[in-house]
């Protein structure tokens, strides 16, 4: 398998295609406005699997506005969406970069319509993550930012969050514990095909791997468990940020935040922005680039917030931990519940393994 392929976060512009207005549109924005006229709609123009979104302008109160429409489809629990806003609302009094919700007439920042919640938020103008070392250094301490701005909020949110976090459908909700027999299942499950795909044929080539791979986190589990516990972003990945100009204007997407290691977070960020900087690179210009790429961003997290040297060691054990609980989650919705929402995936996750190897050489 060819490492360091373009993926969906390669695109750095964010585009929309205009669309006519959806049917619940109306219904929605009069929670919001007493009178209002909508000029334009847009829907973002790539797949979405966890919410829609839609960039609505329109014009209200005597005022154009530019609005971000977003329809929740992985949460349906209204008053854990007030919850996760609420978060929103105490990072930007923590000058955490973030967007808050806007308010509708009942003074809520989302609006249930039969069994579709919604949120406004304000429209950003801006784009992804492109790959240039001005954005990534920014990336490095916005994240960091975030984390200090968790670590600051009441201890009854992180024990909420806990909480909450654990009633999801998510990953690593799913996949609690795992060892090289899953794989092993996995794998006996996909021998017994008569008829074998390529990526059938991925997963039995790197079995192996996954397995020692597997047994290698469950070996470092004590040292794991020794680790601080904080809350984590859990997502950041080249499209949950967006940059103007190079600079962060907003971190995205905060329904999946938990309690685990910021490390985790920080090793995930590395991997996921600092491999676009790798894409179509020859294994000798990963090799040197990537271990560069680390070291500047932890720099430049380190100029906002600290680690402990054991965090830093496990960082690549805990971001293989979190590809390992990623890849037993699809494998064991496309080969056990033949379930293929996030078999598009599986490249990407099998590639992952031999990649974060260049980012933490032995």
């Amino acid at each position: 398998m060819r490492l360091f392929q373009s993926d969906n976060f390669s695109q750095s512009e964010i585009r929309y295609a205009g669309i006519s207005p959806p049917p619940f549109l109306a219904g929605i924005l009069a929670n919001y406005f007493d009178s209002y006229e909508v000029k334009r709609v847009f829907r973002l123009d790539r797949p979405e699997i966890n919410s829609e979104n839609y960039r609505v302008i329109l014009r209200a109160g005597g005022k154009s506005l530019n609005i971000l429409l977003r329809r929740y489809k992985n949460l349906s629990d209204l008053d854990q969406i007030f919850f996760y806003l609420s978060l929103l609302d105490d990072l930007i009094k923590l000058k955490v970069l973030v967007s808050p919700a806007i308010i509708n007439l009942a003074g809520k920042p989302a609006t249930k319509i039969g069994k579709n919640i919604f949120t406004l938020f304000k429209f950003i103008e801006g784009e992804y993550f492109s790959p240039t070392r001005e954005a990534f250094a920014s990336a490095a301490r916005a994240i960091a930012e975030m984390h200090a701005g968790f670590n600051r909020l009441e201890p009854e949110k992180a024990s909420k969050i806990n909480f909450v976090s654990k009633q999801t459908g998510a990953y690593y909700n799913k996949i609690k514990k795992y060892s090289g027999a899953d794989f092993n299942g996995i794998a006996r499950i996909i021998e017994n095909k008569k008829i074998k795909t390529a990526i059938d044929k991925e997963v039995l080539k790197n079995r192996r791997r996954f397995v020692d791979i597997a047994a290698g986190v469950n070996g470092s589990q004590d040292k794991i468990q020794s680790l601080p516990k904080q809350i984590i972003h859990s997502d950041l990945h080249p499209h949950n940020l967006l940059f103007e100009g190079g600079e962060v204007r907003a971190i995205l997407d905060f329904d999946a935040v938990r309690i685990s290691e910021q490390a985790r977070d920080v090793a995930f960020a590395i991997y996921r922005f600092g491999r676009q900087f790798l894409i179509n690179k020859s294994a000798n210009e990963a090799k040197i680039l990537a271990p560069m790429l680390r070291e500047s961003f932890l720099k430049n997290y380190y100029s906002v917030k600290g680690f402990s040297t054991a965090e830093i060691d496990l960082m690549p054990v805990l971001l293989k931990d979190e590809f390992t609980r990623k890849l037993l989650f699809v494998l064991k919705s496309v080969y056990l519940e033949n379930n293929l929402t996030w078999s598009k995936d599986l490249p990407k996750f099998i590639a992952a393994f031999e990649e974060i190897d260049y980012f933490w050489p032995d």
